[in-house]
Parts: structure tokens; sequence; C-alpha cells
């Protein structure tokens, strides 16, 4: 059984920005193709420090954060229940895949968001939490983040704990990018010209996850290469990959939506954007779902 996270919660109507507003576009196709998602508890104030520094988590809480909110307009209880709520679903969702091998969130703006500040749509890393509570469950965990950009955030707060998590970043595109310095943290920018390495360069990535023995994924699972020139068809066929290798590998997994935008110049529309990610719901539902029958 694969549990899939989400409330109308998740959405507020003070963004118009689709990273926002696609979840509820992915729950309403899931209900009408037979499907039910699961309202997750939103996330408390203590448990948002383990994974970010205590006074810019306060400062969300207490509705004092200074600046404008990454995902649009002033910091507000709208958008701090949002964050509360999509983050709460990655949580309840890595709870989930620890009795069910796989579950997912339909939550994104996460890995730019750092350990005390927020960047590129992202407030809270709900990415980094997710891996860090996998940990405490006693897994080697991997994040795997084949969104467009790099999770520098991701990066940022992972690093400064001092845990053995790996990550793995394969993107198409250089914002927020970040210097390793060591093997733990591999990031990679697969540039247009190399575009037909990049299924070989994610097989890659898996195999060293799987070398450093990790065992619970989180898969930020994001569909915005479209936008550097990957094509519809590429990008599904990536998410089967990613499902399959993690499957019979008998890995667990948490996945999460990540970015993903719409275009008129490579024509992504509202439709489109939202097959792309029913495909990753139906790359793993079809693979873990038929290990319960």
């Amino acid at each position: 059984m694969m549990n899939v996270y989400f409330s109308k919660e998740y959405v507020t109507n003070t963004s118009s920005m689709e990273t926002v507003n696609k979840a509820q576009w992915m729950s309403d196709r899931m209900k009408k193709e037979g499907f039910t998602v699961i309202k997750p508890n939103p996330l408390t104030r203590e448990e948002l420090y383990e994974t970010h520094d205590k006074s810019y988590v306060d400062s969300l809480f207490d509705l004092n954060y200074p600046f404008e909110a990454e995902v649009g307009g002033r910091w507000s209880q709208v958008l701090l229940d949002s964050i509360r709520h999509s983050n709460g679903g990655v949580r309840d969702a890595v709870m989930s895949a620890h009795q069910n091998r796989v579950a997912g969130s339909l939550s994104a703006g996460l890995h730019h968001a750092g350990l005390d500040y927020g960047a590129g749509f992202c407030q809270v890393n709900g990415l980094a939490m997710g891996a860090l509570m996998a940990k405490e469950l006693g897994y080697k965990v991997g994040i795997l983040d084949v969104d467009a950009h790099c999770g520098g955030g991701t990066h940022d707060i992972i690093s400064s704990k001092k845990t053995d998590i790996v990550i793995a970043d394969i993107s198409t595109n250089s914002f927020d990018d970040y210097v390793s310095g060591t093997k733990q943290y591999s990031l990679t920018v697969v540039p247009k010209t190399k575009h037909y390495l990049y299924l070989n360069t994610i097989k890659t990535q898996l195999d060293s996850l799987r070398k450093s023995r990790c065992n619970f994924i989180m898969v930020n699972a994001g569909m915005d290469p479209t936008l550097d020139g990957l094509s519809f068809d590429l990008l599904k066929e990536r998410e089967e990959l990613i499902a399959k290798y993690i499957h019979d590998h008998d890995m667990k997994a948490v996945w999460v939506l990540a970015g993903g935008y719409l275009s008129t110049r490579v024509n992504v529309t509202k439709e489109s954007l939202t097959d792309l990610h029913m495909a990753t719901f139906y790359s793993f539902y079809n693979l873990f779902n038929k290990d319960k029958k």
C-alpha cells in the first residue's frame, strides 16, 4: 500500500505560483482516477527545530519573519499553515514508508531552504527534514534530488548536521549550486550539450547510493528539467528508472513533487505538468502495489 498525503491547506489563495497550486491539480487527478489522498497532521514548531535554526523557526511561527515569503507576498498565518501541512505530509510519508516501504506527499518548495533561511520558492526544507527523520528511525539515508535546480539548501542543512546521510544531486541548471567538498555529497549539473547522458548519470548516482548502503531514499522528483530542454518522455522514463531501481534493490522511499512550472515556450500546460507528476505516482504505485497483491 502506498499512501499519498495532501490537504487543501497545502494550497493558499495568496499565491498564484504553480509550485504551490499544482498539489491541488494532482489531488484532483488522483481522485478522478480512483485514488485517495490522506490529510497529514501539521508540523509543529518543536519538530522543525530538528532541521532548521531555532530562531529562524520561531520567526516563522511567531509571524515576525522580516522578509517577503519565498512563495510570494508577506509572511502570514495562511502561508505558515500551508508550510506546516505540506511539510507535515513529508513527515507522515516517512512514517508510512517506514511501515509500507514507499509513500509520497504532494509537497513542493523544499530543497532551496537552508538552515536559517528561505530561498527559491522554498521556506522550509521538508526534504532534509524527512531524511533526518528516517536517519533517526535507523536507516542509512540517501537523498536523490532530480529537480532541475541544485539543492543548495539541503546541502547547507545536511552538511551542518554531521550525519552519514548521502546526497545525490543531478541537476540541469546551476541555480543554487554548491561545492560539495566530499564524496558524501555529489552534485552533477548535466548541460544541454550532454542531455544524452542524463539517465546514465542518474543510474550512476543510484548505484553510488546503493554502494553507500543507503536503504531509505528521499526522492525530490522535480519536473522542471522540461524548461532546460528535456523531453516529457525522458522525464517519464526517469521516474520509471528510479522507482524500479529502488524497488528491485529492496530500498524504502518517500517521493515529493518538487519543481515543475507552466511554460508556453516548451508547451508545459496545467494538464501536461500534472501528467508528468502523475508519472512519479504511477511509477512507484505500479511496482510497489503489485507486491501487496
